[in-house]
């Protein structure tokens, strides 16, 4: 077994006893006619505070306490773990009441944004190192700059050594379309062909028109979309990745703070 299973499987089985102490000692709370919501609830809280840990380590980043991945899988366990003890906690998969119904929401919310953001990171790096290139996400418009001049550059050479616009035309009315931004953002995340399949379309299209000293620049301008469309993937990808982080962390923050609010409220009435 590798050293990363060996920790996969330590973690899973410590929070699955964890949980399991819980589940037997909330029942034991119950048979002796307590209240087993306060033994969940609590345990709740601590597993959402062991949550909210791994931001904090993220920002300490410079302190050698593990690497981030063996973070990464505790929170994964622990954000597991964490559903089990909700679900627990309220003895139905939906509450009842308007207030416990909305925490319950984003609850929901936060774990199904989580899963997402975990099933994102195991695919698209790896789609991503399958394209043979590395593109950095903040130089992507400059690239794609870089692109659009020689394309216009080859257009004006087409023009001027062959003396025919034919080219020239079909790229404005047409083709300049794919190249002003990346297209085809959520076709990408899916794996789909979009791009390809408008790529091939438009320059076969256009082939039958040309002569043969036309073709050759065609030919070149084929490439630079083909170019533009690995970068469009890579667009897309990386957007997925940088951006998800905005709507879990909100939604954490925003669960946090209903949690806050509804613990403060129980110990109220308890008093």
């Amino acid at each position: 077994m590798s050293r990363q299973n060996f920790i996969i499987f330590s973690i899973s089985s410590l929070l699955l006893v964890c949980y399991l102490m819980i589940w037997f000692y909330a029942d034991y709370v119950k048979s002796n006619l307590g209240d087993p919501s306060v033994v969940t609830g609590y345990s709740l809280f601590v597993v959402i505070l062991s949550l909210f840990a791994f931001n904090l380590r993220k920002r300490l980043s410079f302190i050698p306490l593990l690497a981030a991945k063996y973070w990464t899988i505790f929170h994964i366990a622990a954000g597991t773990t964490g559903l089990l003890i909700y679900w627990l906690h309220t003895g139905s998969i939906w509450p009842q009441g308007a207030y416990e119904q909305i925490l319950g929401l984003l609850f929901y919310m936060v774990s199904f944004s989580g899963i997402v953001g975990v099933l994102f990171q195991r695919l698209f790096p790896k789609r991503l190192n399958e394209t043979g290139s590395e593109i950095i996400y903040e130089r992507i418009p400059d690239i794609i700059a870089e692109i659009r001049e020689k394309n216009e550059a080859l257009i004006l050479r087409c023009t001027s050594e062959t003396g025919k616009g034919t080219l020239a035309r079909h790229y404005i009315e047409t083709l300049d379309w794919f190249f002003l931004q990346p297209r085809y953002f959520f076709n990408h995340l899916w794996g789909g062909r979009k791009g390809t399949s408008w790529i091939e379309h438009h320059f076969t299209l256009v082939r039958r028109y040309l002569s043969q000293s036309e073709t050759d620049y065609l030919d070149e301008l084929k490439s630079h979309a083909m170019e533009k469309n690995q970068i469009d993937f890579h667009y897309a990808a990386q957007s997925i990745l940088k951006y998800w982080l905005f709507v879990h962390i909100p939604l954490s923050l925003a669960m946090f703070t209903f949690v806050l609010w509804h613990l403060l409220l129980v110990n109220i009435y308890a008093i």
